[in-house]
């Protein structure tokens, strides 16, 4: 009895928290947004056209920290959404109108969506403390909510990334660890957070061959995703 007691606890708590945090991150949404969304914005409009966002000068402090895998989620979403794009030179105090309002919730939907997991993910690997105040702290809500910032989505695919690839650096490299790899890879070109952590996995692996591998195949993603755009992209994708 106390077990089913103690569950119900949890499972209030979590309904609680997954429901504020939810409707904070709306809410915050509807009160503005900053320049990260104004990127958006243009980028979503130049996906739209089938041009190269590598090539735009105008976007080049935002995409030097933005790898190739969120252009391309932003032209999924404006495909769905149908916006109607403001010119570049109004982005500035522009209103969230019906013809953008689509666009802005969908991008708050989905970062909302990535919270979520990585919310379930420190509730298994930690504790429901733990993912709770990571859930409804205002910087959290704040950065998806309000700034939009694609961060966390980079921040999941490294946890998956090392959920997969598992602790034990002693060990002989198998399948396992090679999608732990990938995905840390694939973290990489979302946004390069992780850039440096290939270099520590190195030094804890144990083996000059593994090594070798952690080090060199997360680049290797992350190089290569830039590729299609490098003919005409390749002095923004250096800087």
């Amino acid at each position: 009895m106390k077990f089913i007691k103690s569950n119900k606890s949890i499972y209030g708590v979590t309904f609680i928290v997954l429901v504020l945090g939810i409707l904070l991150r709306f809410l915050v949404a509807t009160r503005g947004y900053n320049y990260d969304f104004e990127s958006w914005i243009v980028i979503g409009d130049v996906m739209r056209e089938g041009r190269n966002p590598y090539t735009e000068a105008g976007l080049q402090h935002n995409l030097v920290t933005t790898g190739p895998i969120w252009p391309n989620i932003l032209s999924i979403i404006q495909k769905f959404t149908n916006p109607i794009f403001p010119s570049e030179k109004n982005l500035f105090y522009f209103p969230i109108t019906d013809d953008i309002a689509n666009f802005r919730y969908a991008i708050t939907g989905l970062l909302t969506i990535v919270d979520l997991c990585i919310y379930f993910i420190l509730f298994r690997i930690y504790s429901l403390k733990i993912a709770s105040i990571f859930f409804i702290n205002p910087i959290t809500i704040i950065l998806s909510g309000y700034h939009s910032s694609i961060d966390n989505i980079g921040i999941l695919f490294g946890f998956i990334a090392m959920i997969i690839y598992g602790k034990n650096m002693k060990s002989r490299f198998n399948l396992r660890r090679i999608i732990g790899l990938l995905f840390l890879g694939i973290s990489l070109i979302t946004k390069h957070i992780f850039i440096f952590f290939p270099l520590w996995l190195t030094v804890k692996q144990k083996g000059f061959r593994q090594k070798f591998i952690i080090i060199l195949l997360p680049l290797i993603i992350f190089i290569l995703g830039f590729l299609p755009y490098w003919e005409s992209g390749s002095e923004n994708i250096i800087n």
